[in-house]
């Protein structure tokens, strides 16, 4: 009995803690090579810098960790060198991988201009074969950022790494990437908070015209055209850029999500219909066995009642046959006295 009980009781709890061990959550991602390279993170950390070298030691420096992106696939992170260009109120600088010798694939191109006295406007547009055609961020700072002093100091000089292939600085140390959501989940220490971004698919650059003839002097597009079946457009087919290649993985996730959590929901419900069940089939069991006790139980007053009247029946003839069996002592007693007596007499004689 104390078996069936313990075994039951055991049942019962593994049926309750069932849906806690089978409830999960999971999100599928599909990740894009592009997704490498945080561009929120670059031109945050470019308003940051002092000035373009120091920019430049920021994109490589392994304490900062800002760029994730191996282009090439020789299993080490790319060195990023910044090139950088101007005319008028128009500053260009081109973040370029370090590919090769003498091979190098644009990366991204932010873009300082100064407008009306004292606005000065902030663009970093990706490369259309790294992020699609038209992927374009405008930061909006919340303090006036550290970089700007130096493009209009007396003291400004156009920047042009001076590093290449197999030659770099000392800072720079060669470190294979992470996985891709270990760097995703690293990157967001370096967007700050209170910036806003926003995303546009217009270049909309008031010097346009010398955007253009600035940028053609600058551009390296060696790896895009040694490898044309690689850029985005190839990769993510049907999607123009970078921006929406992210609103599709979050609807797809956010719908995968929904599908867990109903197989959850469903899983749950199952295992407490079973866990009621199990509970009914116990219950119905202890009164089985409470009614088999109570019956056992009251049988007993009648065995025992049956037993009691045997006894008192037994008892009662064993007193109604005592009178005649001791009249009938007392008269074998008494013949033998008589007996004994005569004898005696006889012997007098």
């Amino acid at each position: 009995m104390k078996i069936k009980i313990l075994s039951l009781a055991i049942l019962l709890l593994v049926a309750a803690q069932a849906p806690a061990q089978r409830a999960f959550t999971i999100e599928a991602q599909n990740y894009d090579i592009s997704d490498n390279l945080d561009l929120r993170a670059v031109v945050s950390i470019f308003a940051e810098s002092k000035n373009l070298k120091d920019f430049e030691m920021r994109l490589n420096d392994e304490r900062y960790q800002i760029s994730n992106l191996d282009l090439n696939n020789d299993g080490w992170i790319d060195y990023l060198r910044v090139v950088e260009t101007s005319e008028r109120d128009l500053h260009l600088v081109v973040i370029q991988a370090v590919l090769d010798r003498d091979t190098y694939q644009d990366v991204a191109t932010i873009v300082v201009e100064k407008r009306n006295n004292p606005q000065i406007y902030v663009r970093i547009i990706g490369n259309p074969y790294l992020y699609g055609v038209n992927y374009i961020i405008e930061p909006v700072f919340v303090r006036e950022p550290v970089i700007f002093t130096f493009f209009w100091s007396s003291h400004y000089r156009p920047w042009r790494s001076p590093y290449y292939w197999e030659y770099y600085p000392k800072f720079y140390h060669p470190r294979p990437p992470v996985k891709v959501n270990i760097y995703m989940g690293h990157i967001h220490r370096y967007i700050p908070r209170d910036c806003k971004f926003y995303y546009h698919t217009t270049v909309n650059i008031y010097h346009n015209d010398v955007y253009v003839k600035l940028h053609q002097t600058v551009r390296r597009n060696d790896y895009e055209r040694k490898h044309p079946e690689k850029s985005f457009n190839n990769r993510n087919k049907g999607i123009a850029n970078k921006a929406e290649f992210n609103s599709a993985r979050r609807t797809s996730s956010e719908a995968n999500r929904r599908k867990v959590n109903q197989t959850n929901e469903n899983y749950r419900k199952t295992s407490s219909r079973n866990l009621q069940s199990s509970s009914s089939s116990g219950n119905d069991e202890r009164r089985n066995q409470n009614s088999s006790r109570g019956t056992e139980i009251n049988n007993r007053p009648q065995q025992e009642q049956n037993v009691s009247g045997s006894q008192r029946r037994s008892a009662e003839s064993s007193a109604s046959a005592s009178p005649s069996q001791k009249s009938s002592t007392r008269s074998s007693r008494g013949n033998a006295a008589e007996h004994s007596n005569n004898q005696k007499h006889s012997e007098r004689r």
